[in-house]
């Protein structure tokens, strides 16, 4: 079975090119976007104007998360509207990290596009362990290994 771990310190995450490569593989646009914290709006960004050194970039499957999320100050949200507008993020965002790390399309994202695939602070790597193991991953300052799993009380 491969995995994919992060292989420095810093932690996992795709580049803003892996993540589009996976949501091509998952049948789903995908759209760049910055955040303007003060108005609350996300603001269009194009992949090849992104560098290694943007923060807060966000993907999504629609054109226009503005429109589908209709921010509004978090704050002054009811808890069902916080629930709705969550619920929304989640169905349209994609994601750059958490991902099962034997999932078949990471594996693939990462052999095609090798450093490419590396997010920020990140340096991806597949490892190869025995199939049908419970593994789980440990790290240190985002540095990981795979460990198997096993039984531990206190």
């Amino acid at each position: 079975m491969k995995v994919v771990i992060n292989d420095c310190f810093g932690g996992f995450s795709l580049s803003p090119l892996a993540v589009k490569r996976m949501a091509e593989l998952q049948k789903r646009d995908c759209y760049f976007f910055t955040h303007d914290w003060k108005s609350e709006q996300y603001i269009p960004v194009k992949l090849e104007d992104i560098n290694q050194h943007s923060l807060l970039v966000f993907a999504f499957d629609i054109p226009n998360p503005n429109e589908v999320l209709k921010h509004k100050k978090w704050s002054t949200m009811t808890d069902k509207q916080r629930s709705k507008n969550s619920n929304l993020y989640s169905k349209h965002i994609i994601k750059n990290r958490d991902y099962e790390r034997h999932d078949t399309l990471l594996i693939q994202v990462v052999k095609e596009l090798g450093t490419k695939a590396n997010g920020q602070c990140a340096s991806l790597k597949i490892v190869t362990i025995p199939d049908g193991t419970d593994y789980e991953i440990e790290e240190y300052d985002g540095n990981e290994h795979i460990a198997e799993k096993h039984r531990t009380w206190s």
